[in-house]
């Protein structure tokens, strides 16, 4: 059997500080090189390779629902008698995906220019852009970020943001709610919602409550590839290495690394979905 888990494709894998969008396109641009190399129009092939690779990535990144979206996306392609390449349809599902987020992108732009102090959490890559297009049409934009450890997502959020001309405020962790103060919006992404609620890096929770108590708008921005029927059901490979966190060796200490986790859409008082705003 042939390997096909080339070094981008370990990579992929391995990487915890980029959201679910961009692992995705990564992705497709490791399948489209693949198909395109060994499978030619041959659906059946094309989907076999898929296969082997997508029961890694969604080991790798259980959370997301964007792989089990893709996986059923073309599992009814595979199926459909219509449907003679899934690379074509590899494409389609990548210009459904841009289509919406540049919607969501475009919506939170028009319906919150006049914002110019945001905060934001961890490193999604619509937040970004929004907040990129958001700084086209305003001089001034500052941005307050905490750093997200452990793999510091803010801080390299902050850095992209710097060099588009946007002022940041960046702050440890700890002082959360020394960031949100002064704030008014907070916008967050998501990799998986469902009708009851949402999964984000953790902290996200305390940053909704704080959010709540203070008033201020909390702006979750989105596309459908995340949406699932129901919240995730298994939480147990969401445990990462505790090593970044204490490398020593002491059978009295446990560490607990967690990545993610889920909350309700209480204080959550705007969503932006394929470009289309909802209020609380």
């Amino acid at each position: 059997m042939k390997n096909y888990e080339t070094p981008a494709f370990e990579a992929l894998l391995h990487e915890q500080e980029s959201g679910a969008s961009s692992l995705l396109y990564r992705f497709i641009g490791i399948l489209t090189e693949l198909w395109e190399a060994e499978a030619g129009q041959d659906k059946e092939t094309s989907f076999d390779i898929f296969n082997r690779l997508y029961s890694r990535v969604a080991e790798a990144h259980p959370l997301m629902a964007i792989f089990p979206n893709l996986h059923q996306f073309l599992d009814e392609k595979r199926r459909d008698r219509d449907c003679k390449s899934l690379l074509n349809s590899l494409t389609d599902f990548r210009n459904a995906l841009n289509t919406n987020i540049q919607a969501t992108i475009q919506t939170f732009a028009k319906e919150f220019a006049d914002r110019d102090r945001i905060f934001t959490f961890s490193h999604s890559s619509i937040v970004r852009q929004a907040l990129l297009e958001l700084k086209k049409q305003r001089s001034e934009l500052t941005v307050n970020i905490t750093e997200s450890r452990p793999v510091r997502e803010g801080v390299a959020l902050a850095k992209v943001l710097s060099r588009a001309g946007v002022r940041i405020n960046l702050y440890a962790d700890a002082a959360m709610e020394r960031a949100l103060e002064g704030s008014d919006a907070v916008m967050v992404g998501t990799d998986w919602y469902w009708k009851d609620g949402f999964v984000n890096k953790i902290g996200t929770h305390s940053i909704l409550r704080i959010a709540r108590e203070r008033k201020i708008d909390f702006i979750l921005l989105t596309d459908s590839s995340k949406a699932m029927e129901n919240g995730p059901a298994d939480w147990s490979r969401d445990e990462h290495s505790g090593t970044v966190l204490f490398a020593e060796s002491d059978p009295n200490i446990r560490v607990y690394n967690p990545y993610f986790e889920a909350m309700g859409f209480e204080g959550v008082t705007h969503q932006i979905i394929d470009g289309i705003l909802s209020k609380a």
